[in-house]
């Protein structure tokens, strides 16, 4: 069969199928369902694979991630380069003491051979992942099109938080019920997210799930998010992806969009770091061949726009454009394009994966390490970050090109300075882990 890259509206209805749907589709696998969500695609292997990889075949090469010849696939080696990691982890941070929480719907039944191979392939630190059910034990596995897109999504988490911190410990947090849009599935998610920060100490939650603010009745946010109060009030930090259906927010039906824009929760929490997507566009050694865009291509879009549910936080005061007095999404953009995606290992095999579902982790994984560097927790980062990024060099990089209009909403342009596309802009890791240090 032909591979294709799936639309929000296939991985959507596929999620309330059997996988036999995706594949009669003509779809390269399924996405999660919290954002657009990862996109798995089978990868050719490499003819001589490291000798140091004894658990699995090699993985892809960079040029050679997909059936478009135009794609690429990252490595880690060539993350840590775009983001200047590598200084942080000379000076022997790599986010050791420190504990990344991943939420997510069932979870992946492969998750810890699927990381073992993954840290072989790529010579890293075997890591510290505990799986965790507080909310109940999901039901048991069958390989529908919803249960092996949240696998992926769960995979893409947990092994790039790694890749990044990796000495951190990493909790997965499984839910028993899938989540898709409106409340469904978020009452057990912030039921886990509960009981997991009674219970040890999270300092850092990533959340790559998202649904619409408009699919929420009156009060409903409200009760979910007591959740978020109690874990920020015990110093953890919540990072979230703001989605991949750029300034359009998908209705309740999961095939057609509101016809104005729209955000999602709970990315558009003020206690909540809203992580949004770019384009990126690096060599073989990880140097950028031009400028990061805002992602928006054939893959999906990142979210972003102005919250319905919010006013505007104390930090965000000041900004332009003003836009009345709503909280603003995205805070950060990393890398999110499908096309431009990264290697995670899944049952096995190789694929390609990209999202916000990616941007997030990732950048859970540097705060792990700026909490690292502190010596202790950063909490609600929010206040931090946009202080740091009215330093020149405070490790805060501009992204001045593309836009977010999707699927017929018009969205919003990046420009210079703070905009509903990008959000302060991408990273310098090493730059900023220092800057929130102090």
């Amino acid at each position: 069969m032909s591979w294709k890259r799936c639309s929000t509206s296939d991985l959507r209805r596929a999620a309330a199928v059997a996988a036999v749907a995706v594949l009669a589709a003509g779809c390269g696998g399924t996405g999660s369902v919290g954002t657009r969500g990862w996109a798995a695609y089978p990868l050719p292997m490499l003819s001589h694979p490291p000798a140091a990889s004894r658990l699995a075949p090699a993985p892809p090469a960079f040029d050679r991630c997909a059936p478009d010849p135009a794609a690429r696939c990252y490595q880690p080696r060539q993350i840590y380069e775009a983001y200047d990691l590598a200084p942080l982890y000379r000076g022997g941070n790599l986010g050791q003491g420190r504990t990344i929480g991943i939420i997510d719907s069932f979870g992946s039944p492969t998750i810890r051979s699927d990381l073992r191979a993954f840290d072989a392939a790529f010579h890293l630190p075997p890591a510290r992942l505990e799986v965790v059910t507080p909310a109940g034990r999901p039901p048991p596995f069958r390989p529908t099109a919803t249960r092996l897109g949240w696998a992926g999504e769960a995979t893409l988490d947990v092994e790039w938080a790694h890749a990044v911190a990796p000495r951190a410990r990493i909790v997965l947090i499984e839910t028993p019920v899938a989540e898709t849009e409106g409340i469904q599935g978020l009452p057990e998610m912030m039921l886990a997210t509960q009981r997991v920060g009674e219970r040890t100490h999270v300092d850092v939650f990533s959340m790559s799930f998202a649904a619409t603010e408009r699919t929420f009745r009156p009060g409903q946010i409200g009760q979910l998010r007591k959740a978020f109060v109690a874990a920020s009030r015990r110093g953890s930090t919540l990072v979230g992806a703001t989605g991949d259906d750029g300034a359009a927010g998908l209705r309740l039906d999961l095939h057609s969009y509101f016809r104005q824009p729209a955000v999602v929760w709970p990315a558009s929490d003020p206690l909540v770091t809203a992580v949004g997507g770019t384009q990126i566009d690096l060599d073989r050694a990880g140097q950028r061949l031009r400028p990061d865009r805002v992602w928006n291509d054939s893959s999906g879009s990142t979210g972003g726009g102005v919250s319905t549910v919010f006013p505007r936080p104390a930090y965000q005061r000041g900004l332009q454009p003003a836009r009345g007095d709503a909280r603003l999404i995205p805070d950060v953009a990393l890398t999110g394009s499908i096309l431009r995606g990264v290697v995670i290992r899944l049952a096995g095999s190789w694929r390609s994966a990209g999202g916000t579902s990616l941007a997030t982790p990732l950048f859970a994984g540097i705060v792990a390490l700026a909490d690292h560097a502190a010596g202790h927790d950063l909490g609600s980062l929010n206040p931090r970050l946009y202080a740091v990024a009215r330093r020149p060099g405070g490790g805060i990089v501009d992204v001045r090109g593309g836009s977010n209009s999707f699927a017929g909403v018009r969205g919003y342009r990046a420009v210079t300075g703070y905009d509903l596309a990008s959000g302060l802009g991408t990273v310098d890791a090493a730059r900023l882990v220092r800057s929130l240090a102090q």
